[in-house]
């Protein structure tokens, strides 16, 4: 993740001024491509960025560091998508509790076709 930060800052150059909302937009489609099928819900992240952020840059530190950093403080990818998962693991059980009992049904029939004589077509 603090990839992202720094890749989205080098992108545009040394003499160019640092554009947070581009650098959140870049920030944004790196962050939704690369976890398309995890639980990360990219746009309450990047409410927590901003919330970070908006700290950071009341104790006087500049948009550009503030915007390091809070990306830096995130945590790399991995370690963000285990945390989305533990904040989710009610909607996780929930759909496991949903399919258990489809699961258990099927079980059951097949258990049936087992015992059940076979009719000869002849």
């Amino acid at each position: 993740m603090a990839g992202c930060a720094y890749s989205a800052v080098k992108a545009m150059g040394a003499g160019t001024m640092f554009d947070l909302e581009k650098a959140i937009e870049t920030w944004r489609r790196r962050l939704a491509g690369r976890n398309k099928d995890s639980h990360i819900n990219v746009d309450e992240m990047e409410g927590h960025l901003w919330d970070t952020m908006d700290a950071l840059m009341a104790s006087d530190m500049s948009e550009q560091e503030a915007f390091q950093k809070a990306v830096r403080d995130f945590g790399d990818e991995n370690e963000l998508r285990r945390e989305c998962l533990k904040a989710n693991w009610e909607s996780v059980a929930a759909k496991r509790t949903f399919f258990a009992p489809m699961l258990l049904i099927n079980y059951l029939k097949l258990a049936t076709r087992q015992f059940v004589p076979k009719q000869s077509t002849q």
